[in-house]
């Protein structure tokens, strides 16, 4: 099995899944100006390396949807699929989400892993982050992006159901702050956000 490189986990709540584990992989050749992920784009970055049989293990403790962010998922699209088959082979029904920065057709095109990736999901956010075109949408960093769904295990009506700019936050054990989500226009920006935290002295995880 593929080795895969995270940036990190989190078990929280996704407003599209509901309860669902959040994967962070560890780098990404896209470098959208204004990615607030700043810390997971270096694919040499620091990361933990897990195997897909680590990454189900920690899922099956939480339970839940699944969502592959980063970084770019399909930089790592073969140890991600077979994490994914390792989910449905548990759990059948789990959904899965993936935010990629690549196109959809572009990703139909790319074969190989590519295709056995996207075979496992549910919904695809596809599309570059563009900072100019922020949206209030709780699913989507900027306008251009688009949410397919690819399978009948998410119903697209959850679309209409969803609230506007979504953010969650979370304190650790050591009282770091954890900041997820695609944040919106106006003060909810993510890197205003980020910056304003910062500033009066909040420490955030990357």
């Amino acid at each position: 099995m593929a080795d895969l490189r995270v940036h990190d986990l989190w078990p929280g709540a996704c407003p599209l899944l509901g309860p669902s584990l959040y994967v962070w992989v560890q780098g990404c050749p896209r470098r959208c100006y204004g990615c607030f992920n700043q810390a997971t784009l270096d694919e040499n970055g620091p990361a933990r390396v897990m195997t897909p049989v680590d990454l189900a293990s920690v899922w099956r403790q939480s339970g839940g949807g699944v969502v592959l962010s980063g970084g770019e998922p399909f930089s790592q699209s073969e140890g991600l699929a077979q994490f994914c088959k390792l989910v449905r082979a548990i759990e059948p029904e789990t959904p899965i989400l993936v935010y990629t920065g690549y196109l959809f057709r572009e990703l139909l095109a790319g074969g190989g892993s590519w295709l056995d990736l996207l075979r496992q999901v549910d919904v695809l956010v596809d599309g570059p982050y563009v900072y100019d075109r922020q949206t209030d949408s709780a699913l989507l960093g900027s306008d251009n992006q688009r949410v397919f769904f690819l399978s009948r295990r998410v119903p697209p009506e959850r679309l209409n159901q969803m609230p506007r700019a979504h953010v969650q936050v979370s304190l650790s054990a050591d009282s770091t702050l954890r900041i997820v989500g695609t944040g919106g226009t106006g003060r909810l920006d993510m890197n205003g956000l980020i910056d304003r935290l910062r500033a009066s002295g909040v420490d955030l995880l990357e």
